[in-house]
């Protein structure tokens, strides 16, 4: 689906057919046809997107594009495991703690505060590391510990940025599972990332406020139809989107206990 097949059928729908149209050329329409696949995809959360990208300086941040949601991320394939709180759980604020005990040169390229060489949180003095790297942990592995040496690769965010601890050295192959914001549409060439059931939502995100836009009474009431088919169009796109996805489906859990006690102590499974 193109921008343009949007923009010659919504004239058509705001009876000024023809891509010459005074009322409504291309440079008004791409701009509305953008905003409304931005805000529909905001509300339906589809489609998903893959970033790959390799490492060519042993930075611990990078920039992301704009982004609703990180599924995974991994590194050389490594699953790097989120960080719920970011760097306040990584220096200990959820257990009130305020990490002290590291000492050494802060590595270039670093997230961390700068000028420090002792008193410093653990995270901060972590070399780049070569993935993928082994880690001791055993199942279920925490989530929420302040980072020390031989944790899980794990990853934060900071603001519009994903930091990793260690960073990734040189060659690194960062894979993130994500949706995106869509590309910002500016030319009828360009095509619209989305299925072609988007598409009726579309218009009726663009038909809303085209007819807004209107001093005419009469215009405001059509504006207000056409929003109630937006909101009819995004309900039947959640049903399509819970049937699409099997992330969406009841998960099933295991029936049998992974441990039990007896007599206040702890047996494994097959003990």
């Amino acid at each position: 689906m193109f921008v343009s097949d949007r923009t010659n059928y919504e004239r058509i729908l705001l009876n000024t057919p023809g891509t010459n149209s005074n009322r409504w050329p291309e440079s008004y329409l791409i701009p509305m046809v953008d905003r409304a696949t931005k805000a529909i995809v905001a509300r339906i959360r589809f489609p998903d997107s893959r970033i790959n990208c390799v490492v060519a300086t042993s930075f611990q941040e990078y920039q992301l594009p704009e982004t609703h949601r990180i599924h995974r991320v991994y590194l050389n394939g490594q699953i790097c495991v989120e960080t719920p709180g970011n760097v306040d759980t990584l220096e200990g604020d959820q257990i009130l703690v305020s990490d002290q005990t590291a000492t050494g040169a802060v590595p270039l390229g670093t997230g961390a505060a700068q000028g420090g060489t002792a008193s410093l949180p653990q995270w901060a003095v972590q070399t780049p590391t070569t993935y993928p790297y082994l880690n001791s942990w055993g199942t279920p592995a925490p989530m929420s510990q302040p980072w020390i040496v031989g944790s899980r690769p794990r990853y934060y965010r900071r603001g519009g940025y994903i930091g990793f601890v260690p960073a990734p050295a040189f060659g690194t192959v960062i894979t993130i599972d994500c949706m995106l914001v869509p590309p910002t549409l500016i030319a009828d060439s360009q095509q619209i990332v989305v299925p072609d059931n988007f598409a009726d939502a579309i218009d009726a995100y663009v038909m809303n406020r085209a007819l807004m836009s209107d001093r005419d009474p009469a215009a405001h009431a059509l504006a207000k139809d056409w929003l109630s088919t937006l909101e009819g169009e995004l309900r039947l796109l959640r049903t399509w989107k819970r049937d699409y996805s099997l992330e969406d489906t009841q998960i099933i859990p295991i029936s049998e206990r992974g441990f039990y006690r007896i007599g206040g102590h702890q047996t494994g499974q097959y003990e």
